[in-house]
């Protein structure tokens, strides 16, 4: 949601602006059975990207209401 979109889109060179480089992060999420990441259809959008861009890991893009619903279903949510 937010920017944070942008950490799943690959070609990042986070040691320019001196940021945590999530990829190496994100790849571990399936050691901890997290299997589904969704990413909000209209903050991509908005952004200048799309569901057709290359994210950094299998990922869903999903409308805002429709990920609100997804979200309200967990008992544990985890942001990075």
């Amino acid at each position: 949601m937010s920017d944070g979109v942008c950490q799943l889109l690959v070609k990042q060179n986070p040691s320019k602006i001196l940021a945590r480089d999530y990829i190496s992060t994100y790849k571990l999420l399936p050691l901890y059975d997290i299997n589904a990441c969704y990413i909000c259809q209209e903050d991509l959008e908005a952004r200048g990207f799309s569901a057709d861009s290359s994210f950094i890991l299998p990922a869903t893009v999903i409308p805002a209401d429709r990920l609100r619903r997804n979200l309200a279903d967990y008992d544990v949510i985890l942001t990075f």
